[in-house]
């Protein structure tokens, strides 16, 4: 009988060790979730036709962009630097005429990975007085 009671303990151990290792792992998994999603800032489609038409009309909107930055005239460590980006319109029918390239102004105080022209990242801006455009966040492509 001993032994019996024996096996028996081992069991509800090794059992107890196994839930309590997926708990601990489903509490990462939701810990990091959680911490993933509060640095998402909600942006809507970037309306490039408007902006060239009438940047203003839309300053204090935030939108998503993404394109290739094939220029970087000014940077100053203290304040920031501007760079120069081509908007990739996707599929979407955009007039031949009008121009996709825009100016970014992207503060010091922005964390993320170096900006290097011929590189594609996607932004998260913020149309700002006089419909300058300025970086909250961006992410390499």
């Amino acid at each position: 009988m001993a032994r019996r009671s024996r096996k028996k303990k081992q069991s509800n151990s090794q059992t107890t060790v196994i839930i309590g290792i997926a708990v601990i792992a489903l509490a990462g998994y939701l810990g990091f979730k959680v911490i993933g999603s509060s640095d998402k800032v909600d942006a809507k489609e970037f309306p490039l036709q408007s902006y060239v038409n009438d940047g203003n009309s839309l300053r204090g909107n935030k939108y998503q962009v993404t394109g290739e930055v094939f220029s970087k005239p000014f940077h100053d460590p203290a304040r920031g630097q501007k760079i120069y980006v081509r908007v990739d319109v996707g599929e979407a029918k955009y007039p031949a005429g009008l121009p996709r390239d825009i100016g970014i102004f992207v503060p010091s105080t922005v964390q993320g990975p170096n900006l290097e022209t011929k590189q594609n990242y996607t932004f998260v801006v913020k149309v700002i007085n006089g419909g300058n455009l300025e970086a909250l966040q961006y992410a390499s492509q």
